[in-house]
C-alpha cells in the first residue's frame, strides 16, 4: 500500500479521492508549527541563503545547500521545533 500524506489547506481533488483504492490517505492539519520543525529550517534557509537565487542545475543547488545546512546543524534553537 502507498501512504499519501495530505494537508487540509485546500479541498481534495477528485483524483486524490480515487486514490483511496490503492493508497492509504493520512490527513494532517494545514499548519502545525510545533510539529513541523522543517518549516523553521526552510524559512531560515530561504531567507538567508536562497534569497533571489537561481541555479542552472540541481547539482549546483545541492552544493550551495550543503554549507547552510552545516551551519544549521550547530544552531540548536533553529532546528528544534517550537513544540519541543
Amino acid at each position: 500500500a502507498i501512504d499519501l500524506t495530505i494537508d487540509l489547506k485546500r479541498p481534495l481533488r477528485p483524483s486524490v479521492l480515487r486514490c483511496r483504492r490503492i493508497c492509504r490517505l493520512l490527513f494532517v492539519p494545514p499548519y502545525l508549527p510545533g510539529l513541523d520543525p522543517q518549516e523553521h529550517i526552510w524559512e531560515e534557509l530561504r531567507e538567508k541563503s536562497f534569497y533571489s537565487r537561481a541555479f542552472d542545475t540541481l547539482d549546483l543547488l545541492e552544493d550551495h545547500l550543503a554549507g547552510p545546512l552545516k551551519i544549521l546543524e550547530t544552531q540548536h534553537d533553529t532546528t528544534k521545533g517550537s513544540g519541543a
